[in-house]
């Protein structure tokens, strides 16, 4: 389009020279100056035609800058079809936007109620892990209960399992005492079992006895039982009387705390150390055994009645701390001091039968030997002071003496 107008322009202005210039040329007619003015005229003329031929270029620009305008009205058309396109496309592209936007608003929305599912979900969700806890807890408890119970179940089936024992004559008073003749026996049953007592028979095998768990007294009287290890863990024995069997091994005893009357006269017992601690024990007979060393017993301060005849002692010094014995046996042994008897004032009965005692000056120097004490001091090669002397002292006393 400027070229156009530049060429217009350059038209208008050879148009308005060319009009001044035959203007000039009438003025110069009705002047009179007509030679004058020819000569100029013709320089006019001459650029007149140079005008025209200017013209003529003008022309030919002005067709060539025609085209061009048409041509540029062609793409002004084109230019303004692909406007409106442009635009209906902008309109559309408005009209898109506009429901994005609402679908934007929408989602916003939905956003919003989502964050608020969410939040409620986040709630359920803590309260599902404080559920979970709970029930992880309640889990652990019942787990709990459940080994519990499992625990009791192994107990109960192991105290229903069968108990065989080795030995008939024990289980025929076992059977007796549970009043089942025949058919299973089994732990259960036996936890039943307070008392075992029978005499003579074959028995040496107490295998069984072990899950008399509440047994408190066994008597088992002349058999040939030698391993009392079954015995080990019956903890709540008071009463044991095991006399004339084969025992000389008594450390299964040891743990028998409860203990206090304990027989076992009439076995091969030599060490007494298994009898230690059992100091709950009240009354303990060990004759006939093998024994020579009373140490092990010095701390059975309980004891009241002691019987350690036909054995092979001949020191009792562990005695002398045994204050509470009422009742002794020292009968067939090779005692001859009787020192530490001295201060056992509480004795009422002492057997010193078959010993090697000759002074009896100790037993008059214990003051508890008075009236209605027993004392037996036969087989022993006294000495003329204690028959002359001491023993009338003891007699003066009210104390039975024999010799």
């Amino acid at each position: 389009m400027t070229i156009v107008n530049r060429w217009v322009t350059i038209a208008v202005v050879g148009v308005l020279a060319l009009g001044f210039l035959i203007s000039l040329i009438l003025f110069a007619q009705k002047s009179g100056d007509l030679a004058g003015s020819r000569s100029e005229v013709a320089i006019l003329q001459a650029d007149l035609a140079d005008a025209e031929a200017d013209i003529s270029d003008l022309n030919d620009d002005l067709a060539a800058a025609q085209v061009e305008a048409s041509d540029l009205e062609a793409d002004l058309a084109a230019a303004e079809d692909e406007v409106s396109a442009l635009k209906i496309d902008l309109a559309l592209a408005q009209v898109e936007v506009s429901n994005l936007e609402a679908d934007l608003t929408e989602a916003a929305a939905d956003n919003a109620e989502l964050q608020a599912d969410l939040a409620d979900a986040q709630t359920n969700v803590s309260s599902l892990q404080a559920d979970l806890a709970d029930a992880q807890a309640e889990v652990s408890v019942l787990e709990v209960e459940l080994a519990a119970a499992q625990y009791e179940v192994a107990v109960l089936e192991a105290e229903l399992a069968p108990v065989e024992f080795s030995d008939a004559d024990l289980e025929a008073a076992v059977r007796e005492i549970l009043n089942i003749p025949e058919g299973t026996i089994n732990k259960f049953h036996l936890e039943l079992v307070t008392e075992i007592s029978y005499s003579g028979g074959d028995t040496e095998d107490l295998t069984g006895i072990e899950y008399c768990v509440n047994l408190e007294t066994l008597h088992i009287l002349g058999c040939n039982i030698s391993d009392l290890s079954p015995l080990s863990n019956l903890t709540s024995l008071e009463y044991i009387n095991l006399s004339t069997n084969n025992i000389s091994d008594i450390s299964p005893l040891v743990g028998l705390t409860n203990l206090k009357i304990l027989y076992l006269n009439w076995n091969t017992v030599s060490d007494l150390s298994p009898l230690t601690d059992l100091t709950n024990l009240r009354l303990l007979d060990l004759s006939g055994n093998n024994i020579s060393d009373l140490s092990p017993i010095s701390g059975l301060i309980n004891l009241w009645r002691l019987n350690v005849g036909r054995n092979d002692i001949s020191n009792i010094s562990v005695l002398a701390g045994l204050t509470n014995l009422e009742i002794l046996f020292l009968w067939g042994n090779n005692i001859s001091d009787l020192s530490p008897l001295v201060g056992l004032t509480k004795l009422n009965h002492l057997d010193l039968e078959d010993n090697d005692i000759s002074s009896i000056a100790p037993l008059v120097e214990n003051e508890g030997l008075a009236a209605g004490d027993y004392i037996n001091l036969k087989d022993n090669p006294l000495n003329a002071i204690s028959i002359s002397l001491y023993i009338p002292i003891l007699e003066a006393r009210g104390a039975s003496v024999y010799y």
